[in-house]
């Protein structure tokens, strides 16, 4: 396991210099139409990395993937870019076909940012990395996709094939079987798909950032404090400045005593779900100090003021050498085989 955690070779930036020299400077950013960056009003990651790249000095063109391959085709051949800048979580609404268009680049030998199509389809299912990882000794809560017998209450329910927190709410967590079938209810009728249910890990959310293609980087873990609630992170929180504030919650280095086996974990699913590029892996740590792996997120987000970003800055890079050595270890890619 410990072979995992070397540093990948990502040169600094005269070695970056020298590695461009003569390459088309030429990035196209793909993003999902809703959340365009070159239009007034624009926030978040997308807005962050276009800015970014802008001034790594790449020519920019933003590339929204709408329902039509042939579109996205077409754009793709007319301005032939160096690389693709992957921010696409859907495609055709659907979060699930998120490989399709990293799958279709790949195979038209176009380098592209993130995660590979087999690590995307592997890491969504959170029921199969659970059995992944406990059948390498790594601690998972107890569960299975709902109807799963035996399972001790309180059990948290979420989607199993959807990241960035989507349909959590304090409801998820639930007490009693008819708390259970009320919030399986509420979730197929607004989402529908895979539900899993998981026995509850009172204790707290701490995240790692991973990089890397045939050898991931772990960088160093954080953790989400929460006040004033059951310590429970939901998309609302996650996802809202006014309620991060309002429940005084804050991102901080996590300096406990599960530190290395956290690393080690993380270093250890990236490789074993086959992930490049670059990832997240969250666990709930207990006041014992025994961590479970809780979510692996391929492509998490990539906002100045995330996780992801905050991690690398901790290592002393700052934004705009995260952007570049995600694009180079893009460039350098090859698939497994």
């Amino acid at each position: 396991m410990l072979g995992l955690l070397a540093r990948v070779a990502i040169p600094g930036k005269a070695g970056y210099d020298q590695f461009m020299a003569g390459r088309s400077k030429k990035i196209m950013l793909l993003v999902h139409p809703q959340f365009r960056p070159d239009r007034a009003g624009a926030l978040g990651t997308e807005r962050d990395v276009w800015r970014g790249l802008k001034r790594l000095g790449w020519t920019v063109q933003v590339a929204a993937a709408r329902d039509n391959l042939r579109d996205f085709d077409k754009e793709l051949a007319a301005f032939q870019p160096a690389v693709v800048f992957n921010l696409l979580e859907e495609f055709r609404g659907e979060a699930v076909f998120d490989f399709h268009l990293v799958a279709y680049l790949e195979a038209l030998g176009v380098p592209f940012t993130g995660c590979n199509p087999r690590g995307l389809v592997q890491s969504r299912n959170k029921d199969l990395c659970g059995r992944l990882a406990a059948s390498l000794g790594i601690a998972v809560p107890r569960g299975g996709l709902v109807g799963t017998p035996g399972l001790k209450f309180p059990v948290f329910v979420k989607l199993n094939r959807e990241h960035a927190s989507l349909g959590i709410q304090a409801s998820n967590l639930v007490r009693d079987g008819r708390e259970l079938q009320r919030e399986v209810r509420r979730l197929r009728a607004k989402y529908g798909g895979e539900i899993l249910a998981q026995e509850f890990i009172s204790g707290h959310d701490v995240s790692v950032a991973v990089w890397g293609n045939a050898r991931a980087e772990v960088l160093d873990p954080r953790r989400f404090d929460v006040s004033g609630m059951d310590r429970v992170a939901t998309e609302r929180l996650k996802f809202s400045a006014h309620m991060q504030k309002r429940r005084r919650a804050r991102s901080n280095p996590y300096k406990g005593a599960a530190v290395r086996s956290i690393r080690g974990v993380a270093g250890l699913i990236f490789s074993a779900l086959d992930m490049s590029g670059y990832a997240r892996m969250d666990f709930r740590v207990t006041e014992s100090h025994e961590a479970f792996l809780i979510d692996v997120n391929a492509n998490p987000n990539l906002a100045r003021d995330e996780d992801f970003s905050l991690s690398a800055r901790a290592r002393g890079w700052n934004y705009g050498e995260t952007l570049r050595r995600i694009t180079d270890l893009a460039l350098r890619y090859r698939p497994r085989v």
